[in-house]
């Protein structure tokens, strides 16, 4: 059992990571069968992250099938003793990601419940401790047993958990927030937003104090603001600092830097905070494209989903910056975080690598793609998610862009396009500092009245010349189709209203259109968010030609659990299709520069020419 002990005059709301202790149980124990002395599960001490599901069996007939690797999905539940040793203490607990419809018990209260397997949440609950006593946490997640993905989702807490204890004085957690407002190489100018909430009697006066640190623990910068703050008052904080001779932030050098922030109350430290950030000014126009510190630049990038392969979903700093690490060697400055947000481990190992990052909310809105999939719950917990996005991701300097979902079927429709307009905005109003995109697939859009357009396009070839068998052998080849369906005037007409809020518009498995587009909407910026390994040779040479065509990724940088054997060789004797995936056992989607392992494929070459970063010697696979 873990106890927490605190210092009189110590520093408030120390985090510190709440891994070690807890206890696996491979079933969910009702409250009356907990009454009667529990439910005769299967108990296991672990140490989190944990993946749950990697350790279940793998059935043929599991109801997620290809897609989800095979794994069966359960109900399971995780529990914790603890001891806190001093009353009147604020209590956060940080989940980073729990899959899913996670229920957070303390002491056999019910405390909070969050949906969404991928989002980071946080819940306060010093109300339910018992000082100088045993507590217990108890987290019950609810996976079901039906399908609920589209890939291998893991399941459990297979990302860190933080506890944040501290007093009645606090900045709570992520309320210290850097922002860039310009930043050249004499000079950057920064406001830090501070978050302060006092929670004791009558009102009193204070002073915050911010110190700024270079990466090798300089002082660069320190400032001090006087305040007086009531009682119950969450109070914001603003500060403008100028620092001189800035070493900004880019992928070549990702300098980074340390806030420390500290509340006193005459000469006695009531609380302190510490956030890591980044200097680096983005700048976004269809005349030059994208530039990071007044300097253009193209994205070379890979979409990765969140698995560590063999280990599960668990993530860890290690493991994520090996990740990272061998992606970036490999000429990669870019990812994409298929199709969920981004782990906070990766997160910093992507800040400490130079790494850039778009940051994806989601794979569905309100519609399904799977029976038990996330749509479920969607419509009354996006703002929330991505509340909890923007609040993780705010000071890292590595993302430089929001996706607000990926081939999403509402964005050929009137009431999806409101839809992706509210949930643009609900970004912008919380950090207007970075751009919005979507993962657009046209045929997605446009699914449900496909057939007529489909059709259309069938003519089309026919008029151009091309034989009927060559025209099924187009019709069913996403790399020819897409462009086609794209450029439709039904579908242009459907996507227009989808395209037009975002800042940059990704286009997946289409990106030759962008031309056809920008003669249309002049003002339209585009990036690659999916392409296959044949297409982006041919798409490269239009990204280097047009500032407007920011930049590619690759489908898929690394390979991946569950949509197992959708990349293998499949011939029609063995009823293979482009869009089938393979028979159990098959597990990985085989698909990737990078396989399972995190070694190269032989499809690698591809983009090491097009990135234009081929080393002068030659590639041996064994």
């Amino acid at each position: 059992m873990e106890t927490i002990y605190f210092k009189k005059g110590a520093f408030i709301l120390k985090k510190r990571v709440f891994n070690k202790g807890w206890v696996y149980h491979d079933t969910v124990t009702s409250s009356m069968a907990a009454g009667f002395g529990g439910g005769g599960d299967h108990a296991a001490e672990i140490e989190l992250p944990h993946d749950a599901m990697i350790h279940t069996r793998r059935s043929p007939n599991a109801a997620g099938g290809a897609a989800e690797g095979y794994f069966e999905s359960t109900d399971c539940e995780y529990t914790k003793q603890f001891r806190l040793e001093e009353k009147d203490q604020v209590c956060y607990l940080e989940f980073d990601g729990v899959y899913r419809n996670a229920s957070v018990l303390v002491n056999g209260e019910y405390v909070g419940r969050h949906c969404y397997g991928y989002g980071n949440f946080l819940l306060r609950i010093d109300g339910y401790l018992n000082v100088e006593q045993e507590n217990s946490i108890k987290v019950i997640v609810r996976n079901g047993t039906g399908a609920h993905s589209r890939w291998y989702s893991g399941q459990g807490i297979y990302r860190d958990v933080m506890l944040h204890t501290g007093s009645p004085l606090y900045i709570p957690p992520y309320g210290v927030r850097i922002t860039t407002i310009t930043a050249d190489e004499q000079i950057a100018r920064l406001k830090i937003e501070t978050d302060v909430k006092w929670e004791g009697k009558n009102e009193i006066r204070a002073r915050l104090v911010h110190v700024l640190k270079d990466s090798d623990g300089n002082q660069i910068h320190e400032s001090e603001t006087a305040f007086s703050i009531r009682s119950g008052e969450i109070f914001k904080l603003e500060k403008t600092v100028y620092i001189q001779n800035p070493a900004l932030w880019s992928t070549e050098s990702p300098n980074m830097y340390l806030c420390e922030s500290r509340i006193l109350t005459g000469e006695t430290e009531a609380d302190s905070a510490e956030a890591d950030f980044g200097i680096r000014r983005l700048d976004l126009d269809p005349v030059f494209g994208l530039r990071i510190n007044g300097k253009a630049i193209k994205l070379k990038g890979g979409c990765i989903h969140h698995d560590n392969g063999l280990l599960g979903a668990v993530s860890s700093y290690g493991l994520e910056f090996r990740r990272i690490k061998k992606l970036k060697e490999a000429g990669y400055n870019a990812v994409r975080s298929a199709h969920n947000p981004m782990s906070s481990a990766m997160l910093k190992a992507c800040d400490s690598l130079g790494m850039l990052v778009m940051d994806e909310l989601a794979d569905m809105w309100l519609q399904p793609k799977v029976t038990n999939d996330y749509s479920n719950d969607f419509e009354s917990n996006w703002e929330m998610d991505i509340e909890d996005m923007v609040r993780k991701v705010y000071n890292h300097p590595s993302v430089i862009m929001y996706s607000i979902g990926n081939e999403i079927p509402e964005t050929g429709t009137s009431a999806g396009a409101r839809m992706g307009r509210r949930i643009a905005e609900k970004y912008r109003s919380l950090d207007p500092t970075r751009y919005i995109t979507n993962s657009i697939n046209f045929m997605m859009a446009v699914i449900q009245k496909i057939g007529p357009i489909m059709q259309s396009v069938g003519m089309n070839l026919a008029q151009e010349g091309y034989a009927p068998d060559k025209i099924n052998d187009l019709m069913s080849d996403t790399t020819e189709l897409l462009p086609r369906i794209a450029v439709h005037p039904d579908v242009k007409k459907a996507v227009e209203e989808s395209l037009d809020f975002l800042d940059i518009i990704g286009i997946n498995y289409a990106s030759s259109v962008v031309s056809e587009y920008h003669r249309e909407h002049p003002d339209w910026m585009f990036v690659g968010s999916e392409t296959f390994p044949k297409s982006l040779s041919e798409n490269w040479a239009l990204v280097e030609e047009h500032p407007y065509l920011l930049g590619d990724f690759f489908w898929t940088a690394w390979d991946y659990l569950g949509e197992s054997g959708l990349g293998r060789i499949a011939d029609e004797k063995s009823g293979g299709t482009l869009a089938s995936m393979g028979n159990y056992p098959w597990l990985t989607a085989d698909t990737g520069d990078f396989d399972i392992t995190g070694f190269r494929k032989p499809v690698y070459p591809i983009g090491e020419n097009c990135f234009s970063i081929r080393k002068k010697k030659p590639r041996i696979f064994a």
